[in-house]
C-alpha cells in the first residue's frame, strides 16, 4: 500500500479488508442467504395473521384499557428481550439490569433523542460532530457529540458515569460538565458537595468541548478547509474530545496544515490511551512518517513504527511499519538494528515493495 502518498494527500481511514477467503465463501453465503429469506417471508406471512388477530382483539371494548398501554408494554419487551441493540445512527445501547427500559423519541440528521425509563443502561454513542445525541432520565439531560457513558436511574436522581468523551448534564436551575473518568449524581442532592451550579469557566470550557460551539473546527476539516481548522481549533485545543476518532481528525488539521509537532501530540495520545482502538495501528504509523521526514527524528520514528507493529502485528500496516523502522533506525545511525530489521524483513517479504531497498543496507 502506499501510505505516503494517501497521508500527504489527506487523512486515512480504518476500514475492513476484502480477502480471497470472503471471495471462496460467498456461493454458499449467497444460497444461506436465500433460505434465511424464505424462512423469513414464512414467519413474516405467520407473524401478519397474528397480528390481524392481536388488532381485533386490542380494539374491542373488552380490552380498550390494555390498548392504551401498547407502547409501554412494547419497551418493556424490548427491555428483556433486546439487552444489547445499535440505534441507525450507528451508537450501541446495553440494558445493565432487569426492568431497564430505553425508548428512542427522536432520530434525525441532526439530532438523536432517547429516554431511559427506568433502570441503567451503558451508552456507545458513535461520534459524529453534526449530530447531537441526547438522553432523558426524568428531570436531567445528557448532551453529547461521541462517547462512552452509563446511566442508573436512582428514583428521581439519575447517576451519570462517563467512561470515554465528555458529556453536558443540565438540570432545572444548572448544568454539569464531566469528562473521562468522572462520575456524579444529579440533580445533585442539596447537601451533596456536588450541588454547586457549574461555574462561568465550567460552562466556558463546556461549550470548547462538547458543546455545538466546538462543532467549527470539525466542518472546515470535513471540507478540507485544514489552515483554517487549525486557526479554529486555537493553541488550547479544549475543542478535542479525548477519544480516538476525535484525536485523528486534530492530527490530521495538524500536519495537513504543517504543524507536525501539534499533530504528533494527538497522534501519541491515541496510541498510548487507546492501544485497542482500531485507530491506534494507524496513529502510530502516522507518527513514525511524521517524526521521520516532517520533523526529522529518526530514533523516534523508528520506535513509533514499531509501536505501529505491536499493536497489529498481522495487520495492514505491518509490512510497511517494519521497512520503515529499518530505514529510520539506519538514519538514526543504529547500524545493527537497521540490519536485523532489514533481514526480518527479506524472511517475512522476500517479494515485497521495499525488498530491493532493504538488500543494500
Amino acid at each position: 500500500m502506499d501510505f505516503e502518498r494517501r497521508l500527504n494527500e489527506g487523512p486515512l481511514h480504518v476500514a475492513p479488508l476484502w480477502s480471497a477467503e470472503h471471495t471462496e465463501r460467498l456461493p454458499g453465503r449467497v444460497l444461506a442467504a436465500r433460505r434465511r429469506r424464505a424462512v423469513v417471508r414464512g414467519v413474516a406471512s405467520l407473524s401478519a395473521a397474528v397480528t390481524l388477530l392481536a388488532g381485533l382483539w386490542f380494539f374491542s371494548p373488552k380490552s380498550s384499557g390494555t390498548a392504551a398501554n401498547a407502547p409501554a408494554l412494547a419497551s418493556a419487551a424490548r427491555s428483556v428481550a433486546e439487552r444489547d441493540f445499535a440505534l441507525a445512527d450507528g451508537s450501541h445501547v446495553s440494558l445493565l439490569a432487569a426492568g431497564s427500559r430505553v425508548e428512542v423519541l427522536e432520530q434525525s440528521a441532526a439530532l438523536v433523542r432517547t429516554q431511559l425509563g427506568a433502570g441503567s443502561a451503558r451508552f456507545d454513542v458513535r461520534h459524529d460532530p453534526s449530530r447531537m445525541f441526547e438522553v432523558e432520565s426524568g428531570d436531567v439531560k445528557v448532551r453529547v457529540l461521541g462517547t462512552a457513558f452509563s446511566l442508573v436511574r436512582e428514583g428521581a436522581l439519575t447517576r451519570v458515569a462517563v467512561e470515554r468523551g465528555a458529556v453536558r448534564v443540565e438540570w432545572s436551575g444548572g448544568q454539569a460538565f464531566l469528562s473521562a473518568g468522572q462520575s456524579g449524581l444529579y440533580p445533585p442532592p442539596a447537601t451533596d458537595a456536588e450541588a454547586k451550579p457549574s461555574t462561568p469557566e465550567a460552562a466556558a470550557e463546556l461549550g470548547s468541548n462538547v458543546g455545538e460551539e466546538a462543532v467549527s473546527w470539525r466542518k472546515l476539516a470535513k471540507r478540507g478547509a485544514y489552515a483554517d481548522a487549525f486557526k479554529a481549533l486555537g493553541p488550547s485545543s479544549k475543542g478535542v474530545l479525548n477519544e480516538p476518532s476525535d484525536l485523528m481528525l486534530a492530527a490530521d488539521v495538524a500536519r495537513l496544515s504543517r504543524h507536525p509537532g501539534e499533530a504528533t501530540r494527538f497522534l501519541s495520545r491515541v496510541t498510548e490511551q487507546f492501544p485497542r482502538d482500531k485507530q491506534a495501528p494507524l496513529a502510530a504509523f502516522t507518527l513514525g512518517r511524521v517524526l521521520l521526514e516532517d520533523l526529522g527524528q529518526p530514533g523516534r520514528a523508528a520506535d513509533a513504527f514499531h509501536r505501529a507493529q505491536q499493536l497489529a502485528p498481522k495487520g495492514p500496516l505491518a509490512s510497511d511499519a517494519l521497512a520503515r523502522e529499518a530505514d529510520a533506525a539506519q538514519r538514526a545511525g543504529q547500524v545493527d538494528r537497521a540490519r536485523q530489521l532489514a533481514q526480518r524483513y527479506l524472511e517475512s517479504y522476500p517479494s515485497g515493495p521495499h525488498a530491493q531497498r532493504l538488500r543494500k543496507l
